[in-house]
C-alpha cells in the first residue's frame, strides 16, 4: 500500500467516547486551520506564483473537515444504496456510465441479482421527473433507494489536477461483510445529489411508498 495522509490512516472502528469523538473532531478541525493559515501565508508571500501549493492545503484543508464532520457523527456516513422491494441490501455502487449522456448506474452483484430475481444487475439511476416516479420506475425493475449509515474512509479523488475532490467512501469490506446499519429500505430520490442539499429527501416509510406506487 501506497502513502496515506493521516485523515485516510483514521481507524473508524476503534471504540470511543463521546469525549474522545469529540477530542478528535477538534485536532482535526485544528489540523485543518494550519492547512488554510499555510495556504494563506503562501499567498501572501508570493500571491498567486504559489497557486500550486495553495490550492493542495486547501485541498487538505477540506479534508480534515471532512474528517472531522464524521468524526462529530461517532465516524459514520449516510450514504445511498440500493434494496430489494422487501428490504434486502443489494448495493452501495453507484458509478457513472463510460458512454456520455447515460448518466448514472447501480452495479449489483450477479450472484445478489440472481438471488433476488432481479432482470438486470446494472440498474440505472433515474433522474427525470419527480421523486414518486422515480420510485415508480425503479419499482418495476424490483428495486428502491434506501438509506444505510456505513464506517468510511476520506480520500481525495478525480481524474486530474484540476479536477480533485475530498470524499468519503463507504469502506466496501464493511459493505460486503453485512458491516452497516439499515436507516430505512425505502425513500424517494434526492432533489440534488451533493451533501448540501441532503436535507431535501423525500422521505417515506416502507408503507407510504407502496401507498403512493399503488
Amino acid at each position: 500500500m501506497g502513502y496515506q495522509a493521516p485523515y485516510e490512516r483514521i481507524d473508524w472502528t476503534i471504540p470511543r467516547t463521546d469525549e474522545e469523538w469529540t477530542t478528535l473532531a477538534a485536532e482535526l478541525r485544528d489540523k485543518a486551520r494550519d492547512n488554510r493559515q499555510s495556504a494563506s501565508d503562501s499567498f501572501d508571500r508570493c500571491d498567486t506564483d504559489g497557486f500550486m501549493s495553495q490550492w493542495a492545503d486547501g485541498l487538505t484543508a477540506r479534508a480534515y473537515e471532512c474528517a472531522a464532520s464524521i468524526a462529530e457523527e461517532h465516524g459514520w456516513i449516510e450514504v445511498k444504496a440500493l434494496f430489494t422491494l422487501d428490504g434486502h441490501f443489494l448495493t452501495a455502487e453507484l458509478r457513472a456510465s463510460q458512454n456520455y449522456g447515460w448518466g448514472m448506474y447501480w452495479d449489483v452483484p450477479a450472484q445478489l441479482a440472481a438471488k433476488h430475481g432481479l432482470a438486470k444487475r446494472y440498474v440505472n439511476d433515474p433522474t427525470a421527473g419527480s421523486p414518486v416516479r422515480r420510485a415508480k420506475t425503479l419499482a418495476k425493475k424490483g428495486v428502491a433507494i434506501g438509506i444505510l449509515r456505513v464506517r468510511p474512509y476520506v480520500t481525495m479523488a478525480g481524474s486530474n489536477a484540476t479536477n480533485v475532490s475530498v470524499v468519503a467512501w463507504p469502506d466496501r469490506d464493511a459493505l460486503e461483510n453485512g458491516q452497516f446499519e439499515v436507516v430505512r429500505t425505502s425513500c424517494g430520490d434526492l432533489l440534488d445529489t451533493t451533501k448540501d442539499h441532503s436535507d431535501k429527501w423525500f422521505c417515506w416509510t416502507p408503507e407510504d411508498l407502496a401507498a403512493k406506487l399503488a
